[in-house]
């Protein structure tokens, strides 16, 4: 190969080079069409050893089958959690999207159940709940973040809050999300719904569960949630892997002329 080739093939592989370092630095990152994320909320039984089951399916919103992620806490165990990276409801597609919650109350920590004597399903069985008013150790509120989400973006959340924790059959959830307050209702169905929630500069979506003070209180909880918007992946797609497996072989010949 002669000099002049020489150099055009060193000037295309360092460009491929480069290029590819970009793209793999870049995390793939993807923006997705409007999609669902579901997110489940398992709690432990009472003396601490058995933890519910994740629920599948569709709730207010999504399909048969639909993935939920999950995580499971324990009673008085934890002032904080952060669940990071959640999956679309297909259970394939990793976003960007993490989900984190936090006591409001220094030094009390989350306060999780699993119920077995009032059952609905797998989804309302557990959750976190707050009730200072009748729990001492209870903090007054918790507060959620979902974030990695695109800021500016409009996303429609759906925050499920059953209708009874320790046999208690009348909950009234409270939740604020900034200047919106929305309460659980007493029957079903037993969830909230905050539409065109717009994520801030930093693509975050915060708010704060209470309990709802009437007579003698009732406890807030939280079952868990789902989240309907463009979210982005980090999942290459089939297109962006073809680009790179191409890119891969033209950097093949360009080692192979190189050394010729």
């Amino acid at each position: 190969m002669n000099r002049i080739m020489k150099q055009q093939w060193d000037k295309l592989g360092r460009g491929v080079a480069v290029a590819l370092l970009g793209w793999m630095l870049a995390g793939s990152f993807t923006a997705a069409r409007a999609t669902l994320i579901n997110f489940d909320i398992n709690g432990y039984d009472s003396l601490g050893s058995t933890v519910g089951p994740t629920y599948s399916g569709a709730q207010a919103v999504g399909s048969a089958g639909d993935f939920w992620n999950s995580v499971a806490v324990d009673n008085d165990d934890i002032t904080t959690f952060t669940a990071w990276d959640l999956k679309l409801s297909d259970g394939a597609t990793t976003t960007t999207v993490d989900f984190t919650v936090t006591s409001g109350s220094a030094g009390k920590k989350l306060v999780a159940f699993r119920e077995t004597s009032y059952t609905i399903d797998d989804l309302y069985n557990d959750g976190l709940t707050v009730w200072p008013t009748m729990n001492s150790s209870s903090p007054t509120n918790i507060r959620f973040t979902i974030e990695g989400l695109n800021p500016g973006n409009s996303y429609d959340l759906y925050l499920y809050s059953s209708p009874g924790a320790y046999g208690n059959d009348y909950a009234f959830s409270t939740f604020i999300i900034g200047t919106t307050t929305n309460q659980n209702p007493a029957g079903p169905p037993h969830y909230v719904t905050f539409t065109g929630l717009q994520a801030d500069g930093n693509g975050k979506i915060t708010g704060t569960l209470y309990e709802h003070v009437i007579t003698g209180g009732n406890p807030g909880i939280l079952n868990g949630f789902q989240l309907v918007g463009e979210f982005t992946t980090i999942v290459p797609e089939p297109s962006m892997a073809l680009l790179f497996a191409g890119g891969l072989g033209v950097l093949w010949c360009w080692r192979r002329a190189r050394r010729s």
